[in-house]
Order: C-alpha cells, then structure tokens, then sequence
C-alpha cells in the first residue's frame, strides 16, 4: 500500500536526552495519540520536549468538532520519506 494511504493514530517515542552533565543520560518514553494527547508530564524535562515536538512541526491542536462542519480544521499531513 503506498505511503500516502496510511493513517499512523499513535506512536511511542524513546527519547535519550542529557539532563546532567555528570549523569547517564535519561530515558524519556512519549506515548503520542490522535487527535491530540501526549503524555508527558509538565514538568522541566516535560516541557522541553513539548517544545522539541511543537519545533518539529508535531504539536497539539484544538480539537475539532465533528457535529459541526464549519468547524472542522484539517489537520497537515505528516511528512513520510
């Protein structure tokens, strides 16, 4: 099946990060869900992934109304290479 035809609704992320420089660096594991969840916490190492994320173009939006046309937002498609 080609690339466009598939819809990815979740994905698990590890992410390797140095939080102290005298430290092994910290496992961070994201859980991302469609339409619009994440679960990382809000807290320091939180936060700066949030923004790491939104910085790649993967960022929470306003969630979209289905009992109304009008307010239905498309959402961009992912880049797949």
């Amino acid at each position: 099946m080609p690339m466009a035809q598939y819809s990815v609704t979740q994905v698990d992320l590890a992410v390797s990060m140095v939080v102290e420089a005298d430290r092994p660096p910290k496992i961070v594991n994201i859980h991302i869900t469609y339409p619009n969840s994440c679960s990382l916490k809000y807290d320091e190492v939180g936060l700066k992934l949030r923004d790491m994320l939104s910085a790649s173009g993967i960022e929470p939006r306003e969630p979209v109304d289905l009992a109304t046309p009008d307010a239905a937002t498309p959402m961009a498609p992912a880049l797949v290479e």
